[in-house]
């Protein structure tokens, strides 16, 4: 049977939401004209980064907002992006990116380059960076897995000892 969906006509709908939606929307266009091909939400599994133990399956998965996988002049570089609106950088989003950077180029071994692109609507700032598939490799190597590999230490262990596996700054 058909779904019925209903919307709020766009007058009484919160200008907080549609306003950064359709900054974003934009932006997005004018990439996908630039670049060609492009997706929006895309998941990269990346279940072979860690093991599961006996009793915990793990799932890791990298969601950028949006990839262009550009042909033609671009070919090799993978332009990433993901919007926030948070007013602070608590939530550090340029780590978000470069860590679906790795699950590109684990995914698109055609892959030379990635830029990462932190789109903020509230600040109306624009955070780019770019990086080379070694430099992405390296991160992969020397930061995601071995942080896997501690969360992994950390649920095997004996759970008296979790004091030892907790953050204790960022």
């Amino acid at each position: 049977p058909e779904k019925r969906k209903f919307t709020k006509p766009e007058h009484e709908v919160d200008k907080s939401y549609t306003v950064p939606a359709q900054m974003y929307a934009r932006h997005m266009l004018s990439l996908r004209k630039r670049f060609g091909k492009c997706m929006l939400d895309p998941c990269y599994n990346m279940e072979n980064f860690i093991q599961d133990l006996p009793d915990v399956e793990f799932r890791v998965a990298f969601n950028p907002d949006f990839v262009a996988l550009p042909d033609g002049k671009y070919a090799g570089t993978v332009y990433i992006s993901d919007l926030t609106t948070g007013r602070n950088y608590d939530r550090n989003k340029m780590f978000q990116l470069i860590c679906c950077a790795v699950g590109i180029i684990e995914h698109h071994p055609e892959t030379t380059h990635c830029i990462c692109e932190v789109y903020n609507t509230t600040t109306r700032e624009v955070m780019i960076s770019k990086f080379s598939r070694d430099d992405l490799k390296a991160y992969k190597d020397d930061i995601i897995i071995p942080s896997l590999q501690k969360v992994r230490e950390a649920l095997a262990s004996d759970k008296n000892d979790i004091n030892d596996y907790r953050a204790h700054c960022s």
